[in-house]
């Protein structure tokens, strides 16, 4: 494992700013980073440079990772603890201070002192003044019905100590994947939501979804206020109502194609990826159809979003399981998919998350062998650039493991 070691927790004094979280309701004369203890309303507590915690590096499971870049500074994160998906899970965030060439794990930790919570699904997204954030999904039991959905924090690093603000309520529902930001300014970001569905048989808790018809394939948006930099609180735009012909985890993503027209893929179970389209900014959807353009793809996240240059990314299990993580590159706003390069050839490759540095070079995290006492529980990255898929030359790929068993 390419990943250094750092013992202990240093001691870090918020200093004096006038910057704003994302978030926070006006300028404030301190900075509002800090290393934060814990979270009432979240039953959360947070604990930094956990690496010699045997609690933290001994565990069963570990996967759904997400990735975000802020200059030299490479974050990533998880969930991991017990031995699979359960109550107990815990987020936990690894950084890199030199561009993802080494990598310092459990730097941050999201968890609990009650047994029965779990904190899940982590994402790292950016917003349009330049923070890092990472929202989060939280629940009392496997799943309790979005009683308290999805929040966020914003992150920096100062001294090699990642920092923290106050976590942020987004929305009840889960989301999986980046929010993709509109407008020329990018001053409105549209987050995909989901409400799961309660038929799936994972969940052994009583469930009462809240609200209580939040279960499908959503999109949220949530405008900045330019005098704050505040992220207003984030609304109902639409939904996709018929995205398919079995809905359980819709991990669906968006692209803007302009004019209005926007495309979203979506999760099916037993059905692969599915499609549907909007023409109207997302008010309305079309009924969703088989994606079939790219060849085989099985009941798995994907990612499918903008480059800095303008073209399409869509990274996808090109099979029928969990093997053949491929990057394929549209020019053409998606009306074809010219290029493609195999990340990863093995098995249980799976839940792709996708960054891109000032340089336009892209990062891709994704798993491989979550579960079991002698399962990998590989969290790996590999980069490349956009010319790297147009010559479809794996051995240009820099690849290494974050974190395994």
């Amino acid at each position: 494992m390419n990943c250094k070691k750092d013992v202990g927790t240093a001691a870090v004094t918020p200093s004096v700013s006038g910057s704003t979280p994302t978030g926070l309701s006006a300028p404030l004369a301190v900075d509002p980073y800090s290393a934060l203890a814990s979270d009432t309303s979240l039953k959360a507590i947070f604990l930094y440079k956990q690496d010699t915690s045997k609690k933290y590096t001994t565990h069963k499971f570990q996967g759904c990772p997400s990735i975000g870049i802020s200059g030299n500074n490479y974050f990533a994160a998880w969930f991991s603890g017990g031995d699979g998906e359960q109550p107990g899970n815990y987020v936990t965030v690894a950084l890199s201070t030199d561009k993802g060439v080494t990598w310092k794990e459990h730097q941050l930790i999201i968890t609990s002192n009650d047994a029965t919570m779990r904190y899940i699904d982590p994402l790292f997204w950016n917003d349009k003044y330049g923070k890092m954030n990472l929202s989060f999904v939280v629940s009392k039991g496997m799943w309790d019905g979005a009683k308290l959905g999805s929040s966020f924090i914003s992150l920096k690093v100062v001294n090699g100590n990642i920092l923290i603000t106050k976590p942020q309520f987004l929305f009840h529902g889960a989301t999986t994947v980046k929010p993709t930001p509109l407008k020329s300014d990018s001053s409105v970001l549209v987050f995909p939501v989901a409400g799961w569905n309660p038929d799936n048989p994972w969940f052994i808790y009583p469930i009462t979804p809240t609200p209580s018809n939040l279960q499908g394939a959503y999109f949220y948006t949530s405008t900045y206020d330019p005098s704050t930099h505040v992220l207003l609180e984030p609304q109902k735009l639409s939904k996709i109502t018929d995205p398919g012909p079995k809905l359980v985890f819709a991990e669906h993503m968006i692209v803007d194609l302009g004019n209005n027209n926007y495309k979203a893929i979506i999760r099916i179970e037993g059905g692969g990826i599915y499609y549907s389209t909007s023409d109207d900014g997302g008010l309305t959807w079309a009924k969703g159809k088989p994606f079939t353009e790219l060849g085989e793809n099985c009941t798995t996240k994907s990612f499918f979003g903008k480059l800095k240059s303008g073209n399409l990314l869509f990274v996808l299990n090109n099979a029928t399981t969990r093997t053949k993580l491929t990057a394929y590159l549209s020019t053409d706003n998606g009306k074809t998919w010219g290029y493609k390069l195999l990340i990863d050839n093995r098995t249980g490759v799976s839940y792709p998350d996708v960054a891109q540095d000032d340089n336009g070079r892209i990062a891709v995290v994704y798993d491989r062998d979550r579960s079991g006492a002698t399962a990998a529980q590989e969290i790996n990255l590999a980069t490349f650039t956009e010319a790297d898929i147009k010559s479809g030359d794996a051995s240009k790929i820099n690849k290494l493991i974050i974190s395994h068993k």
